[in-house]
């Protein structure tokens, strides 16, 4: 989708069976606003280049590598959906930084137990979506369906 000035604003690949990297020159949209990259086959990791986003999706995909610090300078971020990927590693406390984040879906994830205080912190409007993330730190593992 464009603006009126035909600057590329919002962009929709969901269910092409795409494979390969997201290559960092998509930070050349610089008025990309909208990315849904779901249901394809992407991987490697997720460049940080990205900036002025409000939505990201790329649930089911296969991103492997760790979550990338970075993306908690999206400070125009309202949905952050990573759910089933392969991503690894700490989540940065940094994504609690995230003001203007209402939905945060990370299904499948582990996660240390720092950051179940921002989950638990945030307003009501936020929306919470963890099924079968696992929580390292806890005494228990938990598991939330």
């Amino acid at each position: 989708m464009c603006n009126s000035h035909n600057h590329v604003t919002s962009l929709d690949l969901s269910g092409l069976n795409l494979f390969g990297y997201l290559s960092p020159d998509i930070a050349f949209l610089v008025y990309l606003s909208n990315l849904t990259l779901a249901e394809n086959n992407l991987s490697g990791p997720i460049p940080p280049e990205i900036s002025a986003l409000r939505l990201l999706n790329l649930s089911n995909n296969v991103f492997n590598r760790t979550f990338p610090p970075e993306l908690s300078n999206l400070t125009n971020l309202r949905v952050l959906d990573l759910y089933n990927n392969n991503l690894t590693g700490v989540l940065p406390v940094s994504v609690a930084h995230m003001t203007n984040l209402r939905h945060l879906h990370l299904g499948g994830r582990k996660f240390s137990r720092k950051f179940l205080q921002f989950f638990f912190s945030k307003p009501s409007n936020f929306s919470r979506q963890y099924s079968n993330t696992i929580f390292v730190g806890y005494s228990i593992f938990k598991y939330c369906y």
